[in-house]
């Protein structure tokens, strides 16, 4: 049986016991028919009273009252007596009946308050609830940005001890979660920058800073590394720790400089080769750069030469051979010890040995090529 049955049969029994009770307190002062009549009034009066409250239940009192008194002076006229009625026992016995009506409409009055009461307690569960679950699904929402994010991710609190690690901050450093969370930053790692002093925490420092590089020493490597970091705040603007995002540019770095190395190498050797080296732009087929000899065995300066073409040194009868060449080095194919005309600057024609291919210079694909002259 549920509880909402217990309740209605609790009332049932009520309201049946209290018109039990009131009849037979009526009938010491009336006869059967006086509490006939006293049976039948106080039950509308007990039901008006449980379901609408005080009220309503001395409203239905005073009327059945009213309407008693009239039904025993017109059923009943010779036994019909006021005194009895308002005196002996009618007073007493009306009384209990709006007392009775008082009674059991303060009962329905406490009933609603406490619907009330369970109703907005009820809404602020549902309320609190909808909170919670929105809550939770907007930390799942940003855990799932964290842990996608192609960079180290981390929270620290005032006290600069971590609180959030995500995914690729493990990737990147190998410490898992678990092994980080409330370890202060130079307790995780070294930083020589960092123990300086923290620039985040740091008022000299202009937040939010970006592209700070630094080198971390970890158990096992050293990296280097390139973050950005800011302040966080609560909703009240007051300072409640920070963040920090960070990336290894560890390999970068080492690329940047083979790459630097190489080009110094290849700067040495396409300046100080005593045969002409040149290189050629695929965009626009000028020349771009050149070496001493290349100005030594044509006679144009280096300025010059940035001026012109190759078909602008090629001898009018190797011109198409000249072009055939060059759309083959478009291509991406090279071409080896391939002799022909040349013209210097003065004019004088001179046979030349020469080779070229395809290469990546200073991120462009440019044409390098080397004249000898035979």
């Amino acid at each position: 049986m549920t509880t909402k049955m217990k309740q209605q049969l609790i009332s049932a029994a009520w309201v049946l016991g209290t018109a039990i009770l009131y009849s037979i307190v009526y009938l010491n002062f009336y006869d059967d028919f006086g509490g006939s009549l006293a049976a039948f009034s106080i039950v509308p009066v007990i039901v008006g009273a449980y379901q609408r409250g005080v009220r309503c239940g001395v409203v239905i009192s005073i009327v059945m009252i009213l309407v008693n008194t009239l039904l025993m002076n017109a059923v009943k006229p010779s036994d019909f007596r006021w005194d009895i009625l308002l005196v002996h026992g009618g007073i007493p016995a009306n009384l209990a009946q709006v007392v009775i009506a008082v009674m059991v409409g303060m009962h329905h009055d406490r009933k609603q308050l406490l619907m009330k009461i369970l109703t907005e307690k009820n809404t602020a569960l549902v309320e609190k609830g909808k909170k919670e679950k929105s809550l939770n699904e907007s930390v799942r929402y940003i855990e799932s940005i964290l842990n996608t994010a192609p960079t180290g991710i981390f929270t620290v609190d005032q006290q600069q001890r971590i609180k959030s690690w995500n995914s690729m901050a493990e990737k990147i450093t190998g410490l898992k979660e678990e092994e980080v969370l409330n370890k202060r930053c130079l307790d995780v790692w070294e930083c020589p920058t960092c123990k300086k002093g923290c620039g985040l925490f740091s008022d000299k420092v202009e937040k939010p800073l970006f592209g700070r590089e630094c080198e971390i020493v970890l158990p096992d490597r050293k990296l280097l590394i390139t973050k950005n970091l800011n302040l966080l705040h609560d909703s009240e603007g007051n300072t409640i720790g920070g963040v920090e995002i960070f990336m290894d540019i560890t390999q970068q770095r080492k690329q940047e400089k083979t790459i630097l190395d190489s080009e110094r190498s290849f700067k040495s050797i396409f300046e100080n080769s005593s045969e002409g080296l040149h290189l050629i732009s695929l965009e626009s087929g000028k020349f771009i750069s050149v070496n001493k000899a290349m100005s030594d065995i044509f006679g144009y300066s280096e300025k010059e030469f940035l001026d012109i073409k190759p078909q602008d040194i090629s001898h009018p009868d190797d011109k198409d051979k000249q072009d055939k060449a060059f759309a083959v080095l478009r291509s991406g194919m090279k071409i080896e010890n391939i002799e022909g005309r040349r013209l210097r600057k003065d004019g004088s024609v001179f046979w030349a040995l020469i080779s070229a291919a395809q290469i990546k210079w200073k991120g462009q694909r440019v044409i390098y090529g080397t004249i000898r002259d035979i």
